[in-house]
Formats: structure tokens, sequence, C-alpha cells
């Protein structure tokens, strides 16, 4: 299980990593499972090199990106805001550029390990599973460039307007990966106890939110509850956009 990470500022966390042009900031971790989140940042000024083949990953692979961008084919281009989930198994990664320094939030459910497919042997140039047996997992695959049209869903708000728009889910895992906007001074209703064998976590992305015991998040706070915790409902001052997840642990 995770630790309980209260609201930290991730501009204060330093970079780390020895491969050129990629380094990381550790969120939280499961220390049985590996299953971690990070904040990512590819620097092709760094000496960041684009992926060389098509590939797949034996754990999730879940990216929201926060600056600059991205493609795994260079026809889908991914922006601020734009979102990916990547089962596990999942052949992706045809064309993959990073043209400019692109930070994202990372998460993955287990060690990240990643397996090539050598140019020229790819079934398609779209995903597919490395096993035509495979089934198809109960969290799908999801893509999706920009969120910023929507649609949006109004949620229960104690006060003002707060509405989601979903990049992903499992119902049948109660997980959901969202992107919250919280309208002018509007407030959460008080959010439940995470469930057992599951974790909450929230990023800041836009605007600023205050906690019940009068603490202001701004744009890059960052917190992770695990089982059992329950957070104090958030209240924008002014407007605010919110990163929201809660997933299998």
């Amino acid at each position: 299980m995770r630790d309980y990470v209260a609201w930290i500022d991730t501009a204060d966390l330093p970079w780390s990593g020895d491969v050129p042009g990629i380094r990381f900031k550790q969120l939280s971790v499961n220390p049985g499972t590996q299953a971690r989140t990070v904040l990512l940042r590819l620097d092709p000024e760094a000496g960041y090199v684009d992926q060389p083949s098509a590939h797949y990953h034996s754990a999730t692979e879940e990216l929201l990106i926060l600056a600059g961008r991205l493609s795994f084919d260079q026809r889908t281009w991914y922006h601020r805001g734009g979102y990916v989930f990547h089962p596990p198994g999942l052949v992706h990664g045809f064309a993959s550029k990073v043209p400019e320094c692109a930070i994202m939030l990372a998460r993955s459910d287990g060690p990240a390990s990643t397996t090539f497919i050598p140019r020229g042997e790819e079934r398609d140039d779209l995903p597919y599973y490395r096993s035509a047996s495979s089934a198809a997992p109960t969290r799908p695959l999801a893509q999706v460039p920009s969120p910023w049209t929507g649609p949006f869903d109004r949620v229960p708000a104690q006060t003002g307007t707060i509405t989601r728009f979903t990049y992903s889910q499992d119902a049948a895992r109660g997980e959901r990966s969202s992107l919250l906007r919280l309208g002018k001074d509007a407030c959460e209703a008080q959010p439940e106890a995470v469930p057992q064998g599951a974790a909450e976590e929230l990023l800041v992305l836009s605007g600023s939110v205050e906690a019940a015991d009068g603490a202001v998040l701004h744009a890059g706070h960052f917190a992770c509850y695990p089982a059992g915790h329950a957070r104090s409902a958030l209240k924008a001052l002014g407007t605010a956009e919110v990163f929201h997840s809660v997933f299998v642990d």
C-alpha cells in the first residue's frame, strides 16, 4: 500500500535520474508492488532520444501531459491536458516523437519493464495486443489529445458548480481518472474514505483551492490518500482545475 502523502508542492522536489534527457520526481510508491506515480520530464535538448520502435510494457502506463507535446505515432499529438492509458501488453509507439521538453504525470501499477518490437516485425501501425489471444482488459486503451471541449458532467457539490471530464475508467474495479473543474468559489461534497485495496491521488492543475485546515494549494500541489484515509473537501479560490484518480493499489 502507498504511504499517505500530505499536500506537497512538487516544485520544491528535486529532479532525479541519470539517463540523459530523462528526469523524474517520485510522488508516491507502493513498496510491495513497485507501483508508482512520478513527474516525468523528457527533454531532447538535454539528450533525450525518441524510442526506437514499437513496444509494450509489463505494467499499465498512464500519462497526463502537463507541458510540451508528444506523439506515439506522429498522427495524434498530445498537448497540455492530454492523456493516455496503455494497458499491459498493448503494442504502441510506432513512431514516437518528443519534439520539445515535455513534462507529464506518469503512473504505473508495477515495475514498468519495456519490450521493443524490431522494425519490420510489427503486425500493424495502430495499437494492438502482443498476443492475439489476449483478453480485452476491463480498463481499455484511452487516448485523449485534449479534454478542453468535453463533455463535462456535473457532479455533486456543497456550493457552486463542479464538472468532470472522465479520461479513463474501470467500473468493475472502481477506478477512474478525471479532470475536475471547480467553478467560482465552488466547494466539493465531502469525500468518502478511500476503500480497501485502493488509493486516491490529486494534482492541482490550475487556479488555487483551499483545504479544510485553511491550507491554500496552487498548481503543482499533489496528494495521495491510501485506503482508509478521508480527505477534506476542496474549495476553489476563484476557479480551479484538479486531476483526480482513484485506482486499485
